[in-house]
């Protein structure tokens, strides 16, 4: 018997949020001004069913949110955790202390076609509690149910969350002629890598001057995987006017420095052939 993603949350009525309940817990070392900041965990059947990591930069916000596949072998046995699926928050918007986002969502548990986002809503519930819920779940004009509890990790267990010595973490910057380029976010809880990657178009007029700078929408890194101090993944390019989406477009990223990676497209590089000095890349640290 399985426990369906789609299906968690809307289940949950014994984990009912109260927003004036005492949680007794040590204050966690995050962002004082953002009740949002740090690693966050659900459970279901005493067992993690959501991880939500959340980064709040000036009110900037990025993250992963990690889905637990649960599942037992008959109803007597005990509920265990066999998969988890972490994906970056795609559109997050934050209004005071209610903060909404999507996630990638796949059409069922082994389909690899993607379905509509999920789309979620988070709320303070204390100051180391939240109240999530699934937007897709609700009906409009009825209250939105049953909701789940995120508690903050603190101590190990959260830092635990990204390794404090992995050399991908974090948001990086390529400019392509003195001007955003690419923007990669990469996260790597358990030991997994996840993130996105957003492109910028520079539109250029007929004598060659950048009339403006657009961001397409985030799409999530796809089979990512780490070799030593080298990253490899795909990703699916937006393409507003297609029928059908194109082939997946292959990337390595190679640590430089502390702060610093390169970055080729390999479907560029040639046999045999010099692939060049790569993009640079820049890791935020403000």
């Amino acid at each position: 018997m399985k426990t369906k993603l789609t299906t968690i949350i809307a289940t949950l009525a014994g984990l009912a949020c109260n927003a004036h309940s005492a949680i007794a817990q040590s204050p966690a070392v995050v962002n004082s001004n953002s009740p949002f900041a740090g690693t966050w965990e659900g459970k279901l059947n005493d067992l993690p069913v959501i991880g939500l990591k959340i980064d709040d930069a000036g009110g900037n916000i990025n993250g992963t949110i990690v889905f637990y596949f649960q599942e037992r072998p008959d109803t007597n046995s005990p509920w265990r955790v066999t998969a988890e699926y972490p994906v970056p928050l795609l559109a997050p918007r934050l209004d005071g202390k209610t903060l909404t986002f999507e996630a990638l969502h796949h059409k069922c548990h082994e389909c690899a076609e993607l379905g509509p986002n999920a789309k979620f809503r988070v709320e303070v519930a204390a100051p180391d509690a939240l109240c999530l819920w699934k937007l897709d779940d609700q009906q409009a004009g009825k209250e939105p149910g049953p909701v789940l509890k995120l508690i903050r990790q603190t101590g190990p267990a959260a830092a635990a969350t990204v390794p404090a010595n992995s050399p991908f973490t974090g948001t990086w910057t390529g400019k392509l002629n003195d001007h955003p380029g690419i923007d990669l976010t990469i996260d790597e809880p358990g030991g997994k890598i996840g993130g996105a990657v957003v492109f910028y178009v520079q539109e250029r007029d007929d004598a060659g001057s950048l009339v403006r700078v657009t961001a397409e929408d985030p799409v999530p890194l796809l089979v990512p995987h780490v070799e030593a101090k080298t990253l490899t993944f795909e990703v699916q390019p937006p393409c507003h006017d297609c029928a059908e989406p194109g082939p997946n477009v292959k990337f390595r990223v190679e640590i430089a420095g502390p702060n610093e990676a390169r970055l080729w497209k390999l479907d560029d590089q040639e046999a045999d052939k010099d692939p060049g000095p790569g993009l640079k890349l820049t890791r935020r640290t403000s």
